[in-house]
């Protein structure tokens, strides 16, 4: 099955651009479920999921954001889509949709949604523009493209 995977957003310098054709003009990419580098992505959120809770938790700076990718359904499609997080309460956390679902009609961009902080795929942390933390499967799509 192919899921849709969007782009972070944030670069912190031309050189980390993805390659044109690495992305499509919206910044998705269709990918399977299965993939590598998917799940490679998953098992690193894994190990660094306490790190990113505790740093949510003791966050006192309005500057940093914290924003996980997550599976989310709507009917017979799902995607894989950034969730700004306003709450951490394991499987009750809130947050709102980061960016537009690119085939969901019902669920549209920050919209609140509730999700399970433990089924994370990737993490991040921004400060002003730049990612300071996690982007897991955008950054080994990058180091790995052909």
């Amino acid at each position: 099955m192919l899921v849709t995977i969007a782009l972070a957003g944030c670069k912190n310098t031309p050189e980390e651009q993805a390659p044109d054709d690495l992305f499509n003009e919206e910044g998705v990419r269709m990918i399977d479920e299965d993939d590598a580098y998917l799940q490679e992505s998953i098992r690193i959120t894994e190990n660094n999921l306490p790190i990113f809770i505790s740093q949510f938790e003791e966050n006192k700076d309005p500057d940093r954001w914290f924003m996980a990718k997550l599976e989310l359904h709507e009917g017979e499609y799902e995607e894989h889509i950034w969730i700004e997080i306003l709450d951490l309460d394991g499987k009750t956390s809130k947050g709102l949709l980061a960016n537009e679902p690119f085939s969901f009609e019902r669920l549209k961009y920050l919209d609140t949604v509730y999700f399970n902080i433990y089924k994370a795929e990737d993490i991040i942390i921004t400060k002003g523009d730049s990612i300071i933390f996690g982007n897991y499967l955008e950054n080994l799509l990058l180091q790995n493209y052909p």
